[in-house]
């Protein structure tokens, strides 16, 4: 197979969608995780009876899942071998450094979940607008890294 031309490139691609894909599925993972938290905070949320933090709470996890839903219909890096748009080498870097931003991103979502997570379950419900705060802006910032993959992405693919 080594003898076909082009066949390098071919499989160089191949493996960096590859790598694309398995990079959005952990985030899409790690970000479940997240949502899977947040929904038991909320749930010790109201069996407290915090009624003024549910309605914060409902739009915190609606943006987690938009969020989630954009990373798992997003376009992939590479568009197939024989398809005829040719993807800029050169700016699949600037992709996979953007994912990194990505992951670094998630990281902060995880940590102020598990941060908040701990003030609930410790019956600690005053700095609970700060945390949803803080979550809101993580997720934000999550959220406008990936818009700026795409943007990447069709750089990418447009040469």
């Amino acid at each position: 197979m080594l003898v076909l031309p082009g066949f390098k490139g071919y499989k160089e691609k191949e493996l960096r969608r590859e790598t694309d894909r398995l990079i959005r599925s952990h985030l899409r993972s790690r970000l479940n995780r997240v949502r899977d938290n947040l929904k038991k905070i909320y749930q010790k949320i109201v069996d407290m009876k915090a009624t003024e933090i549910w309605t914060e709470m409902d739009r915190l996890l609606a943006k987690a899942g938009r969020v989630e839903q954009k990373i798992r219909h997003a376009s992939y890096v590479y568009s197939g071998f024989f398809n005829v748009v040719k993807v800029d080498e050169r700016r699949l870097d600037e992709v996979v450094e953007q994912d990194l931003k990505q992951l670094e991103s998630m990281k902060s979502v995880e940590n102020k979940a598990e941060a908040f997570n701990k003030e609930v379950s410790a019956g600690k419900l005053e700095n609970a607008r700060a945390y949803i705060e803080g979550l809101d802006e993580a997720l934000e910032t999550l959220e406008k890294e990936f818009d700026q993959r795409s943007d990447l992405i069709g750089k990418t693919l447009e040469g």
